[in-house]
């Protein structure tokens, strides 16, 4: 059986600290979803347009060390209000689980505003 865990919450309210922790103590995939619109984030300041960005990102995109940089945080609250860049994630999905056993994923990645 697999599942996914959506944890949701405000900004800095311990969202990833539960996240990581649950997943490691259960053996799941974890993705933060905040990760993902910075990595589009960073490439739109690259120089792609967001939904370019959006489209095309990688797995290599997420481990980016600029990813927590001031202008790129800027700039994913800019890309994440954007329709094409919100249907573009909707289709990216969690690293493969460990086995069969699901994952865990904090903040928002879903199609409305």
């Amino acid at each position: 059986m697999s599942f996914t865990v959506a944890i949701d919450g405000p900004a800095a309210s311990g969202k990833g600290t539960i996240g990581r922790a649950l997943a490691a103590r259960f053996g799941f995939a974890h993705l933060d979803t905040g990760l993902l619109y910075r990595a589009v984030a960073a490439r739109v300041l690259d120089g792609m347009t967001p939904e370019d960005a959006a489209a095309t990102l990688a797995p290599e995109h997420i481990t980016r060390p600029d990813l927590r940089a001031p202008d790129v945080g800027q700039m994913a609250s800019k890309v994440a209000v954007l329709a094409g860049v919100r249907a573009a994630l909707l289709g990216a999905r969690p690293p493969p689980p460990c086995g069969d056993r699901g994952g865990w994923r904090h903040g928002k990645l879903r199609s409305g505003a």
